[in-house]
């Protein structure tokens, strides 16, 4: 039992150190150094405005794109209910308290 603890925090020592090389050789590449640079220079810091400009725009995207699609089913569904009942929708005579299961089961 003592070896296979024994082994256990050699594999442990011997992982954790290829760590600290990887990371060290990646801190130290020149990429690595450049991109350390433009991000200390400010070049892509945002102000407050325009974070919250950026993402007005992504949730008024998401609220447009979701409208659309709920106009669309809309459009669907009644062209398909005037055509078996005479124009009424199909779902004006269910019973169930206005209530209708999206799986369409019952």
């Amino acid at each position: 039992m003592k070896q296979s603890k024994a082994l256990k925090w050699q594999l442990a020592a011997c992982g954790a150190f290829s760590m600290f090389l990887i990371f060290g050789s990646v801190q130290n590449s020149q990429a690595f150094q450049q991109a350390a640079a433009s991000k200390a220079s400010g070049s892509s810091v945002q102000s407050i405005d325009q974070q919250l400009e950026s993402e007005d725009d992504v949730v008024d995207s998401w609220a447009e794109q979701r409208s659309n699609g709920r106009s669309n089913r809309n459009t669907d569904r009644q062209e398909s209910s005037y055509g078996s009942t005479g124009g009424q929708s199909a779902e004006s005579g269910s019973t169930s308290g206005g209530l209708k299961s999206q799986t369409g089961r019952s």
